[in-house]
């Protein structure tokens, strides 16, 4: 039996519940994302770069960045016996190799309507994957400061440094998931070649993955918040008191 670092006799009710939503979290992505995969095999000779586009997108987002997310969550079921080492190591291994699919995934679409000479972002779902892109760029510098935040600690503090990464790469992960879901809802792809309900089921479920995945990442974010709120209110009291010493 697996042994979690939360005590299972201590373990609260909704201790456990983190950890049965983290595990069906994992199926969740497994099968929606297999489904997509063979969707897209089945019409990979009628669709071509469109194909190839969504399930590039759908690994860089839904497996790669949302494992990489689940990475320092401590009810993670595949990391809760990694160090925070070894979870650092996975996280950017995962980001890097997920934020890599993605911008290809969208840059060979962007290129083959191009080539046709079709219109750019103007669906809701190109929109938002515009939006998830343009963070993706941001995030990744946000994520050097983040990674080497003890080593630029005398240009900015490692709570805001690490607030302003989780708060972009969130943004990353949940507009280009909602892409996703208009992908699969909105699109004339889907309609034409999924016309029954299973996309919008799938749709539902990507839904879930994006509450279930962010559960830790929150959890983080609230806590870096009221770390900057504490670190701007220290610093305005040493200015207030330095003030007060001059006059």
């Amino acid at each position: 039996m697996l042994t979690m670092d939360i005590d299972s006799k201590k373990a609260s009710v909704w201790d456990k519940c983190e950890i049965f939503i983290n595990t069906a979290n994992h199926c969740l992505i497994a099968i929606t994302t297999f489904y997509l995969v063979w969707y897209c095999l089945q019409n990979y000779e009628m669709t071509g770069t469109l194909t190839q586009h969504a399930w590039i997108t759908t690994i860089g987002y839904q497996v790669l960045m949302a494992e990489g997310i689940m990475a320092f969550y401590k009810a993670n079921s595949l990391t809760f016996l990694s160090s925070k080492r070894e979870k650092n190591h996975y996280h950017w291994i995962l980001q890097v190799i997920g934020g890599t699919m993605a911008l290809y995934g969208c840059i060979i679409e962007i290129i083959d309507k191009d080539r046709r000479n079709l219109a750019h972002f103007v669906s809701l779902h190109a929109i938002y994957g515009l939006v998830s892109m343009a963070c993706l760029c941001i995030t990744i510098v946000s994520g050097l400061s983040a990674l080497f935040s003890y080593e630029v600690r005398r240009y900015i503090k490692p709570v805001l440094s690490k607030f302003s990464h989780n708060t972009l790469a969130l943004t990353t992960f949940i507009t280009g998931m909602i892409s996703l879901i208009y992908g699969w809802t909105g699109t004339r792809w889907a309609r034409l070649y999924d016309p029954g309900n299973l996309r919008y089921m799938s749709s539902w479920a990507i839904g879930f993955i994006i509450v279930f995945t962010c559960i830790g990442a929150f959890k983080s974010l609230i806590y870096q918040a009221i770390g900057v709120v504490k670190l701007f209110l220290t610093k305005s009291d040493k200015e207030n008191n330095e003030d007060k010493e001059k006059q």
